[in-house]
């Protein structure tokens, strides 16, 4: 279409490429989310038995659920378009749960986040309502704890909204650095 593409969109065909970096995080930025988010080094040893607890025992159920929130929005199925798209990205959704919060202060696990932020801009899905559904899919596991367990989950429910946050957080960077390159494209073309 005759614009300019940024690195990061250069990069974007392949994912594994996208650096924290590219879109203008570092180490102290990093950090500094981390502590935003209210995520300590200590954390670290809760996030398998906050998996095990929330998310394991109903990752097909928890799945199911946010996408049927998903899908009773118009918005979004026109963005996800035909069932064997919405097949990947559940899988895709498994794999995110997975993940969540392994390695929460490392380089690797902004790269990832950042590419799943890149990945929703690239589609067209608002920032806005990219924060909802991160709710939607908050309150999707939140709900699949049992009663009997949320006195136990309690904590684990609060890391898990910590480690959300900070998620959010991250691919909000990347839309953010998306639209400063659209804009330096647009002013390129201006000059």
């Amino acid at each position: 279409d005759g614009r300019v593409l940024s690195a990061t969109e250069k990069s974007e065909p392949q994912a594994a490429g996208v650096s924290m970096f590219d879109v203008g995080l570092n180490a102290t930025r990093h950090a500094q989310l981390v502590r935003w988010c209210g995520l300590t080094a200590e954390q670290h040893d809760l996030v398998e038995p906050m998996r095990a607890l929330l998310v394991d025992p109903n990752l097909d159920a928890i799945v199911a659920s946010f996408y049927e929130r998903v899908g009773a929005h118009r918005e979004t199925m026109a963005i996800i378009g035909d069932p064997n798209r919405l097949r990947a990205l559940e899988r895709t959704q498994r794999e995110y749960l997975c993940s969540l919060g392994r390695g929460f202060d490392q380089p690797e696990y902004y790269e990832r986040r950042l590419r799943i932020g890149i990945a929703h801009a690239r589609v067209g899905l608002s920032s806005s309502l990219f924060q909802l559904s991160a709710g939607w899919l908050r309150d999707a596991v939140i709900d699949s704890v049992p009663p009997a367990r949320w006195l136990e989950a309690r904590p684990l429910i609060k890391l898990l909204d910590a480690l959300m946050r900070l998620d959010v957080a991250i691919a909000l960077e990347a839309y953010h650095h998306r639209r400063i390159d659209a804009l330096r494209a647009s002013v390129r073309t201006l000059e």
